[in-house]
């Protein structure tokens, strides 16, 4: 099996301190549309986690081909050319699948906060898998289970973000809209 790292932006105790925080929420995190977390590493050379490859790559490259998001998913190794463009049935099939694993991480009080199709990935056969669950460090600042972010602190990519979450925080509802825009984006 083929593996991808995420690796830290950076390597001390605190970087540590989140990587752990993460490993132990998306280990208690099983759910069919949720990339799973294989494992970690916690050297300071080299933190990261690791996960599945996603030979399919992101639906963003999917669904923008450009030069460059075909070199990028020729470079995963499933394709050898170009892809086709995917279907409407596809993106909607897509754009339906990962946010069930955003339901089931809002039944257990967690908040993706950065939901978009850059971090929705697809193996060989296009199943959707929600990534880049990087919600362990507001969790361990919050103090809790779930992860949710300070007053005014904004955390999403901007055009996904609800503007509300700048003066509400982060909630499940944050995380609809950017399933709306991300719909949206699917569908144009």
């Amino acid at each position: 099996r083929r593996m991808a790292g995420k690796r830290a932006k950076y390597a001390d105790a605190s970087a540590l301190r989140e990587l752990d925080a993460e490993g132990a929420l998306l280990t208690r995190c099983k759910h069919p549309h949720l990339l799973p977390l294989l494992g970690y590493c916690r050297s300071l050379e080299a933190p990261c986690l690791l996960f599945p490859l996603m030979e399919g790559g992101s639906l963003e490259h999917r669904l923008f081909l450009s030069d460059e998001h075909v070199q990028s998913i020729c470079r995963l190794g499933h394709f050898t050319s170009a892809p086709k463009p995917l279907t409407w049935r596809q993106r909607l099939r897509i754009v339906a699948q990962a946010p069930e694993a955003l339901v089931y991480l809002h039944g257990r009080e967690v908040t993706h906060r950065d939901f978009k199709p850059a971090n929705i990935l697809l193996d060989e056969s296009l199943h959707a898998y929600l990534s880049d669950t990087g919600f362990a460090k507001a969790a361990q600042e919050q103090g809790a289970a779930g992860a949710t972010t300070k007053r005014g602190e904004f955390a999403f990519t901007p055009g996904y973000g609800d503007p509300a979450s700048l003066k509400y925080g982060v909630s499940p509802s944050t995380d609809g809209y950017a399933v709306g825009i991300s719909l949206l984006v699917c569908l144009t």
